[in-house]
């Protein structure tokens, strides 16, 4: 404190000779203030404190840090007598080093021990319940129907090592410990009796991963024999109550596969054609990837957005950064791109390359990579496909971006879609823009069935109020650009295809397209399960 006064009476004289800096001095008053606090009192008043119910634990994180500081500071000082050559007065120095020594020591606390709440489960060991006997009380580590485990002998300490130190090392032995369990959890039990605490002793009796029914530990069989004398297995067993706690969490899959290890028959009811669809299919709103999907093969529609069975997804630990995330991050930044020059503050090319490789950044600091060279040539590739997104942008006027859009088409068919872009061009006529990342062009000029996305996109818009007249897809990776007009003829097109696309919801008639040398089933994720449909009579499940 003293050492900061006068610091601050040196700034104070420097400072009056610039009265522009007289409100740095007031802010270095005002800091040294603070630090002059200490490290308790500075922590405790400035450390983040989320919100309920997770506040609670950084309060108590905080209090305990706040507590070894003043420990640390008041036993780690040492009495180092120095003279100074400013004024040769001794003074007292901290000892070196205690300051790198407290952190470990912090973080090896426990945090959040509170008694529990009126009503509430307090939850602890078995050997803190001794202390803490309640009516709602859950002790950890009994390890259910393995109690009181295997016993494992240490490597590094042999249980003939441990006898030698006679009975204190016989208790540390691979069956003292497993013996001593049992002691603890019988005195517990003793104790509870005598408080007059109703216990219950309880074992999972489905083993889900297995699929097959356990047995009880022995241990649990020992103490019914103490209460129950003369006790036989049979009527052990009869003094359990099945409890089906986890019976709602059970899967379909997990029944199916309880009842075939059982040895009972599952067969399935065709599901279409017939009357096994959903009913309100023509209410459903459709987006124009589940269009897509459809063209593409009715029965993977059928299965993903009918059933809504999940296809698997793979996490690859090598990837830097997936297809899927490396367009979303493009989409995200046109959009900003679109946002600045809707406010009027347009972005120079300079500014969007930064902004771009600030966001990569910070997806990499979420999700590092494995391999930093592979990440070094990504980055490069991603700003490179920016660069392509900026200098293909025609700098037209946005007019929506992002934006969901509701109709129903004279078909009665519901759609809905979010068109990335809706422009003006400089003619006066509106298009809408789909911005797309891929390494190969996927669409075709003013075809239907490959631009079927845009021309639906450019219908929503008409019915909105915007008289789109055309559609076209960016990509940026490639600086490619195909256009797709939306014209009466188009229009009839998409009108034709949404009929094709009711009937089949109103029929459930939905073949699988495997399509040339099957490339529609390569990748896709519930082939599985549509070639096991062939095989049943009606095309069931």
């Amino acid at each position: 404190a003293e050492e900061n006064r006068a610091h601050l009476a040196g700034c104070r004289e420097i400072y009056r000779q610039d009265p522009a800096m007289q409100g740095t001095y007031e802010l270095a008053v005002r800091l040294a203030r603070e630090l002059e606090r200490g490290y308790a009192d500075f922590t405790e008043a400035y450390s983040f404190i989320r919100p309920e119910p997770v506040g609670r634990i950084d309060r108590s994180a905080v209090n305990v840090i706040g507590k070894m500081l003043r420990a640390y500071a008041a036993y780690a000082r040492t009495e180092e007598k120095e003279e100074t050559e400013a004024d040769g007065k001794a003074r007292a120095v901290l000892k070196a080093g205690w300051k790198g020594e407290i952190i470990p020591d912090i973080l090896s606390r426990t945090v959040c021990s509170e008694s529990s709440r009126e009503g509430a489960l307090h939850i602890t060991g078995i050997r803190d319940a001794f202390s803490c006997l309640r009516r709602n009380l859950y002790i950890t580590g009994l390890s259910a129907n393995c109690f009181p485990g295997t016993p494992t002998e240490n490597y590094l300490l042999l249980d003939s090592d441990l006898k030698a130190f006679g009975e204190a090392g016989e208790r540390e032995t691979s069956a003292g410990r497993i013996q001593a369990k049992k002691e603890d959890l019988r005195a517990l039990l003793r104790l509870a009796g005598r408080a007059g605490v109703k216990t219950s002793l309880s074992y999972a009796n489905y083993d889900l991963a297995a699929l097959k029914e356990q047995n009880p530990s022995q241990a649990l069989f020992e103490i019914f024999e103490e209460r129950h004398s003369g006790g036989s297995m049979r009527s052990f067993h009869d003094s359990f109550r099945k409890r089906g706690y986890f019976q709602s969490g059970l899967t379909k899959a997990e029944a199916a596969g309880r009842k075939y290890l059982e040895g009972a028959e599952v067969s399935g009811e065709p599901v279409y054609p017939g009357t096994g669809l959903p009913e309100d299919l023509l209410q459903r709103s459709w987006s124009p990837t589940a269009l897509k999907t459809f063209f593409e093969c009715p029965r993977h529609f059928y299965l993903t957005k009918v059933l809504y069975l999940p296809e698997p997804e793979e996490d690859e630990p090598f990837t830097v950064i997936s297809p899927q995330v490396f367009g979303n991050l493009a989409h995200h930044l046109m959009e900003e791109l679109a946002g600045a020059r809707m406010a009027g503050q347009p972005l120079t090319e300079e500014e969007f390359l930064s902004a771009c490789e600030e966001a990569w950044e910070e997806f990499m600091r979420m999700r590092p990579p494995l391999h930093a060279n592979r990440e070094e040539s990504e980055k490069e590739e991603f700003l490179r496909t920016m660069r392509n997104a900026y200098r293909m942008d025609p700098g037209c006027e946005v007019l929506a971006q992002e934006e969901e859009i509701h109709a129903e088409h004279p078909t009665g068919v519901r759609l809905h879609g979010f068109p990335d872009r809706v422009e003006r061009e400089a003619d006066g006529r509106l298009r809408v823009v789909d911005f797309k990342t891929g390494r190969k062009v996927e669409h075709v000029k003013d075809d239907i069935e490959t631009c079927l996305q845009v021309v639906v996109y450019a219908w929503l818009c008409e019915q909105s109020g915007l008289p789109v007249t055309s559609g076209v897809f960016r990509y940026l990776r490639l600086n490619q650009e195909v256009p797709c007009a939306f014209e009466p003829g188009m229009k009839e097109k998409l009108a034709e295809m949404l009929e094709t696309f009711r009937i089949a919801l109103e029929t459930g008639d939905f073949p699988a397209a495997p399509g040339k040398n099957k490339e529609n089933c390569k990748y896709c994720g519930v082939e599985a399960i549509c070639a096991r449909m062939e095989k049943i009579p009606g095309g069931g499940l």
